[in-house]
């Protein structure tokens, strides 16, 4: 009954998971479906809105340029269009990179020196050259936890270029409600700003930027590129794209765009995922929690009906036959049928009497640990147990004059010890009772694995044991005629199975034996 309960409990657990991995996998498709869509449009217009800045800076009729003060500006401009990993790299006309997008700080001119300036004026700084390794890996934990620049001080020699050299930065750890200083260099600032300061932080770390790094240090294959050789096409989730005519003041350049994205890792982080998973987790884990409750109630239900039948029928059987002797035997006393008879009569019945009294004893013992799931156990060493069964059977077999072959090794488990002893007596029992006179049981304790210990009884038996052996009741003629109850070996399998203790038989040779695995 017990492999029985821990079998529909395992069934259980795996169509749950089946279920939960189908609904997980449904959700993680979805999401990512989702990102791969979204990532697509978003390069798309990036693409577009590069191409067209690049076209809108040269006005063929009037001979206009757009006022890009420099290159950095025009990366500013269109850095914060796209979310997922990208740069965008500036060339020369001779082909030489001359900027690239990155982590770049922004501050507007509201607050330039305490003094005004006109407004809807930017200004940059690009850290990536005067960020250490330290420095990025210390903002990188701090915006990912939560945290904001308070102050920044530079220093700028041209209020009209946006472009400065920072000095340093004050940071806000808002999770541990700290103030941190990162310093550049020990130069004096001479603009120092406290408000309207933003940062588009570039993780040098992540992969998808290795990818892309490596792609830009690599050339972009020319198989990529169109006829006119300004558009270059995607592959997968990576998108290129390339415009050859930006023109700042009187000179001509060409820009690359680059992007790239692991979708897969992009699911497994995006917020919709995760929270999908841990409100699906909860979701089968109490329905899981409540399928076993009511599945092991059921199977406690059923268990105690079945013990309750197995013990009616069983005794309503195995009764029938004492019952009939003793009563036949009380009715030839009653009638004084052969008085010289009478003595052997009585002995007769109360021979019966006893053997009703061991059964019903074994019936209600097995009653009992066929409805239980748990036994109390203690810290207990096997070869002591075995010994002091050895010495109960030690008449027994002596009757017989069948020889103990005794091999026991120290043996310390985690037991209950009166079910065990009364197991290995069964075992021993059954060696005497099956076995034929002026023969060896042999009783041998060894070491299995680690902590593991297996105790073997083994006798001469010329029969075929069937596997039916373990059930209740279940005796052959040859049990019979020794006025067996049957009941030895499956009393023997309960306690095994709440010990949750490996046990069978070995039939071969004309032997038989019998053993389990304690732990």
């Amino acid at each position: 009954m017990m492999k029985k309960t821990i079998k529909l409990n395992l069934i259980v657990l795996a169509a749950v998971l089946i279920f939960y991995s189908a609904t997980v996998s449904m959700t993680y498709n979805n999401v990512k479906e989702s990102i791969e869509e979204d990532y697509r449009t978003v390069t798309s217009e990036l693409d577009f809105q590069i191409y067209q800045a690049g076209a809108l800076t040269y006005d063929s009729e009037s001979e206009d340029y757009r006022e890009w003060r420099c290159v950095e500006e025009f990366l500013n401009d269109y850095d914060y269009n796209i979310s997922y990993p990208h740069r965008v790299v500036v060339y020369d006309s001779n082909g030489n990179e001359v900027a690239r997008t990155g982590t770049t700080l922004e501050f507007s001119t509201y607050s330039y020196g305490n003094k005004y300036i006109a407004p809807n004026i930017s200004y940059l700084c690009n850290l990536d050259n005067y960020l250490t390794e330290e420095q990025k890996e210390f903002i990188v934990q701090r915006e990912r936890y939560g945290g904001y620049i308070k102050k920044f001080a530079c220093i700028s020699e041209n209020r009209d270029n946006p472009i400065v050299t920072p000095v340093y930065l004050e940071y806000v750890d808002v999770q541990k409600n700290k103030e941190y200083r990162l310093n550049f260099s020990d130069e004096t600032p001479n603009v120092i700003v406290d408000y309207s300061i933003s940062l588009n932080l570039v993780d040098d770390n992540n992969k998808d930027y290795e990818f892309i790094d490596k792609q830009i240090a690599d050339g972009i294959p020319q198989a990529y590129l169109d006829e006119n050789g300004d558009d270059l096409g995607g592959i997968g989730l990576a998108n290129y794209s390339r415009c050859n005519e930006l023109y700042i003041g009187s000179e001509v350049y060409s820009v690359l765009s680059v992007s790239y994205i692991d979708s897969a890792r992009y699911t497994l982080q995006d917020f919709r995922f995760t929270n999908s998973l841990g409100n699906i987790t909860l979701l089968y884990v109490t329905v899981t929690a409540i399928a076993l409750a009511v599945l092991n109630v059921y199977i406690k239900r059923n268990r105690l009906n079945n013990a309750k039948y197995v013990f009616s029928n069983a005794a309503a059987h195995e009764l029938k036959t004492p019952l009939a002797v003793i009563e036949n035997k009380c009715e030839f006393i009653l009638e004084g049928v052969d008085e010289s008879k009478t003595a052997e009569y009585v002995n007769e019945t109360y021979k019966e009497a006893l053997r009703m009294n061991t059964l019903l004893n074994n019936l209600l013992r097995y009653n009992k640990l066929s409805t239980i799931n748990r036994v109390e156990k203690a810290d207990s060493n096997l070869r002591q147990l075995v010994e002091n069964e050895l010495e109960k059977y030690s008449s027994a077999a002596k009757v017989k004059n069948i020889t103990f072959n005794i091999e026991l090794i120290d043996a310390d488990i985690n037991c209950n010890d009166e079910l065990i002893s009364l197991a290995v007596g069964n075992l021993l029992s059954n060696a005497v009772k099956f076995s034929p006179s002026d023969s060896i049981v042999s009783v041998i304790l060894t070491k299995f694995k680690k902590k593991k210990y297996k105790l073997s009884v083994i006798n001469r038996f010329d029969g075929v044991i069937d596997k039916k052996v373990w059930d209740m009741l279940y005796v052959s003629d040859e049990a019979r005629s020794g006025k067996s109850t049957g009941m030895g070996l499956p009393i023997s399998k309960e306690i095994f199975e709440l010990h949750r203790y490996k046990y069978g038989f070995k039939n071969e040779n004309g032997t038989v034996e019998f053993y389990f695995i304690a732990k």
